[in-house]
């Protein structure tokens, strides 16, 4: 078990320790963060991405799965980064397309909430499939 915050998972980074992160900008306003820490990889080839906008792309610097001991905080962290980056380049959607563990995907999915226009992917039919736009959902605090 491990205890979380939102300012712990919030935490600035200097560096990226985790990713080898790539950036393909082609003037677009949108842009796909590809997020691939899973041992089956992400086709960056694939048309829905590459037709889509400029592209950052995260790669594990590991094997291609996350260890138990591992500081899985890092790996959010620097997605996070990522992200804020993203949305602060005032990009009009950020499409992600994510090979990772679902806690990770979890945590990711805590911070960003429904604030940004982040357009969540499914993967199916051998292609990443538009699935729903994060604005969509509406928050319920109950009565």
């Amino acid at each position: 078990m491990v205890e979380i915050s939102d300012r712990k998972l919030k935490e600035d980074i200097k560096e990226y320790e985790k990713f080898e992160r790539v950036v393909t900008e082609k003037g677009q306003d949108r842009v796909t963060i590809a997020i691939d820490v899973s041992s089956h990889k992400i086709n960056l080839n694939d048309q829905s991405i590459e037709n889509y906008g400029d592209l950052i792309y995260l790669e594990s610097k590991g094997s291609g799965t996350i260890e138990k001991n591992e500081d899985w905080l890092q790996y959010f962290r620097e997605i996070f980064k990522t992200v804020n980056i993203a949305q602060q380049k005032n990009y009009q959607e950020i499409k992600l397309v994510y090979s990772m563990p679902i806690t990770l995907g979890i945590l990711v999915g805590m911070a960003v909430q429904q604030y940004w226009p982040i357009l969540l992917t499914q993967y199916g039919n051998s292609t990443y499939r538009n699935l729903i736009n994060l604005q969509e959902f509406k928050l319920y605090r109950g009565r």
